[in-house]
């Protein structure tokens, strides 16, 4: 007969720390590989652990969204660590650090530079407008990327994704 799991949060779960459940999974996730095939049915039961887990990650995104709105680092760095810890994929395919990049508002102020500000009617250089560009792009970097390096887990290399993608599009 074909058994059905849900996942539910109760009363008791919802007071372990997020760290506390993501490690759990992540664990569960190692006793239910390939390599230690603990039971017969392992593989049923790693394709429910990886849903649940998948679940488990879309309620961290939400809690680093809202985090994140509220300026909430350590709200941030809980939600993101707990993230990386059941995430089995490459670094540039996390979702939660590619989240957070792409609502940095540094990628979507570029309206506000006109190239063509760099010379002067007479077509000489002026400098003075690329200063002013130079500089906010280092306050950007400044800003977020510090706040990168206090939030995401070294590893997930947000803070690389964030600076390249800011050369490349900015």
């Amino acid at each position: 007969a074909a058994t059905t799991t849900t996942t539910t949060t109760t009363p008791e779960t919802d007071l372990l720390p997020l760290r506390t459940r993501a490690k759990t999974l992540h664990l569960l996730s190692l006793f239910l590989s390939s390599t230690i095939q603990p039971l017969r049915a392992w593989s049923t039961l790693r394709q429910a652990l990886q849903a649940a887990t998948d679940r488990f990650d879309a309620t961290l995104l939400a809690a680093f969204d809202s985090a994140d709105g509220r300026g909430d680092e350590e709200g941030m760095r809980e939600a993101a660590e707990s993230s990386w810890e059941v995430w089995r994929g490459t670094a540039s395919e996390w979702e939660m650090g590619k989240m957070w990049a792409e609502k940095r508002e540094i990628f979507y102020v570029m309206g506000q530079w006109d190239p063509l500000l760099n010379f002067t009617a007479d077509g000489i250089l002026d400098f003075d407008p690329m200063d002013e560009f130079m500089n906010a792009i280092l306050k950007a970097i400044d800003e977020h990327g510090s706040r990168a390096v206090r939030v995401f887990p070294p590893s997930s290399q947000v803070l690389i994704s964030f600076a390249e993608r800011l050369a490349n599009d900015v």
